[in-house]
């Protein structure tokens, strides 16, 4: 697909994935027909752009840019001009829409994430503040948390928001990290909303049940090298991690320990697992 002039930062594909929109650091935002391969600019642009979003319902297309900014275009209206979100004071470099698409979340290099209403974005957000730039940013399944990842000191932190209870604190989990290497923490969350896996560059993996913030969290320890993607099969049963060590891990989240691993002679980076509980490492 050639279109942009600089840097593709990131990509989305809708939800039937008849199309999807890309984002670069020319600034502009393309919508692409994936049959046709035929893309059309967004009208609106801002400064780079860091990240692009769509949500679940396939109505809304974000993108946080390096002013600071979200961009929220209406797919039923592609034409016209955006609504942009204003509340951070630097870049944007993490989207996640809420499942029922009704809210969006945004995190920044200025240490806040804000959780925005997309069809009345002028009510007033809710905002997080941390110790350092926000690295990582997503809703539970069940769109009741907010899950977010920060550095604090030379570790990272993860924290989980009751968004619509703004004046309780989060649970904070630390996040093993080499100080010497600046990686996002990578976040997994079960469908069920039970569980939240976290993983950084030491290798090992926190996971916690969110349900029950009392008890303490489990400690996965196996990889050798820096965590690069986590994903739940949809029983929420088994927890799957690749690492930079060249290898993906199946753990059980009912009784956690490794129950089956697999070496590859590439790196794998990323990892999908669909319905049927099938999986593909890339």
């Amino acid at each position: 697909l050639k279109g942009h002039v600089a840097h593709v930062s990131s990509g989305a594909v809708s939800g039937d994935g008849s199309w999807l929109v890309t984002g670069a650091a020319d600034g502009l935002v393309r919508m692409w027909d994936a049959k046709f391969s035929r893309s059309s600019i967004l009208p609106g642009q801002g400064k780079g752009v860091n990240v692009v979003a769509i949500s679940p319902d396939s109505r809304w297309i974000a993108a946080g840019s390096e002013d600071g900014g979200v961009r929220v275009w209406d797919h039923n209206n592609p034409g016209a001009d955006p609504s942009i979100l204003k509340g951070h004071s630097d870049s944007v470099g993490v989207l996640s829409f809420s499942p029922d698409s009704e809210w969006i979340l945004s995190g920044s290099r200025d240490r806040r994430s804000i959780v925005w209403n997309v069809s009345y974005p002028l009510l007033s957000p809710f905002v997080m503040a941390h110790a350092d730039e926000v690295s990582a940013a997503r809703f539970s399944p069940d769109g009741h948390r907010v899950i977010t990842a920060a550095r604090n000191g030379l570790a990272n932190q993860v924290c989980v928001w009751d968004w619509r209870e703004p004046h309780r604190n989060p649970v904070r989990v630390p996040v093993e990290n080499d100080s010497r290497v600046n990686t996002a923490v990578r976040l997994a969350v079960s469908r069920n909303s039970r569980w939240l896996a976290a993983g950084a560059s030491r290798g090992s993996i926190v996971l916690v049940d969110i349900q029950n913030p009392s008890e303490a969290p489990v400690i996965l320890r196996g990889h050798e090298s820096m965590i690069e993607s986590l994903g739940m099969t949809p029983d929420s049963d088994r927890l799957i991690s690749v690492a930079a060590d060249r290898t993906a891990r199946s753990w059980d989240t009912q009784s956690p320990f490794g129950v089956a691993s697999l070496r590859s002679s590439a790196n794998p980076l990323a990892l999908h697992i669909d319905s049927d509980r099938r999986i593909l490492i890339t």
